[in-house]
C-alpha cells in the first residue's frame, strides 16, 4: 500500500517557511482557487517503485476516490487486490477482492488512517497545513512542479523528497513521485474525473 504512504509524514515542525518559499505559497493558493468548486475527485492510478538492486520496477494500478472533507478510498487491483476506506476519522483496511475481503488488523487500519489523514491535507488543498509540514519550492512552471521536502530532519532520514506535478487547469495532480534512500515512487494518475458520484462499496 505504498501509494497512500507517500504522504505519511505526519508531524507538524515548528520551523517557519523560509522567505524564498512564498512563490510556492501563490501557486498553492492559485490550486486551491481552481479547486474551489470541485467537491470529489476519481480515478485510476499506476504505480512504479524502482528499487536501486532490482533491474525492473515493481508495478501496480489501481482505483481512487476522494469526496470533501474526509472521505477517501483507494484500492490496488493489480497485481494483488488491497485497499483502504477512510471516513470520518475511521478507517479499514483489506485485501482481496469484493466478496472475499479480508479485514487487516486494528493496528494496520490505524496506521493507514494516519498516513489517509495527511493524504486528505493535499486532496482538500489546505496550504497553512501544508507549510507547517513541508518545505515546498516551485521546480517547474508548465506544467506546474512542486518539490515538496519535509521539515522534520527525522523524516527526511525515510523520504528525501516529493515532486507533484499538477495538469494545466491545476484542477488535478498528473504524477507524484517519491524519492526515498534507496528507490523511487511515481504515481501516474489517468481518466481523472471531477464531482462523479460516490461509487458503491
Amino acid at each position: 500500500m505504498k501509494g497512500w504512504l507517500i504522504l505519511m509524514l505526519l508531524a507538524l515542525p515548528a520551523s517557519p517557511a523560509l522567505a524564498g518559499e512564498a512563490d510556492a505559497r501563490e501557486k498553492l493558493l492559485s490550486i486551491k482557487a481552481a479547486l474551489a468548486g470541485v467537491q470529489s475527485l476519481s480515478g485510476g492510478f499506476v504505480q512504479e517503485k524502482k528499487l536501486d538492486f532490482l533491474k525492473e520496477p515493481v508495478r501496480s494500478k489501481g482505483v481512487f476516490y476522494f469526496a470533501r472533507p474526509d472521505y477517501l478510498h483507494w484500492e490496488y487491483l493489480e497485481p494483488a487486490v488491497s485497499g483502504l476506506e477512510l471516513e470520518g476519522g475511521r478507517a479499514r483496511a483489506w485485501t482481496g477482492p469484493p466478496g472475499k475481503r479480508s479485514p487487516q488488523p486494528e493496528a494496520m487500519a490505524e496506521a493507514a488512517r494516519l498516513a489517509a489523514s495527511q493524504v486528505l491535507v493535499w486532496m482538500n488543498l489546505e496550504p497553512e497545513a501544508i507549510e507547517a509540514a513541508y518545505r515546498v519550492t516551485v521546480i517547474g512552471e508548465k506544467p506546474l512542479k512542486l518539490q515538496v521536502i519535509p521539515r522534520r530532519a527525522g523524516a527526511r532520514k525515510f523520504i528525501e523528497s516529493l515532486e507533484v506535478e499538477f495538469s494545466p487547469d491545476l484542477r488535478t495532480v498528473k504524477q507524484v513521485t517519491l524519492r526515498e534512500p534507496e528507490s523511487r515512487t511515481t504515481l501516474s494518475f489517468n481518466s481523472v474525473r471531477l464531482n462523479s458520484p460516490r461509487p458503491d462499496r
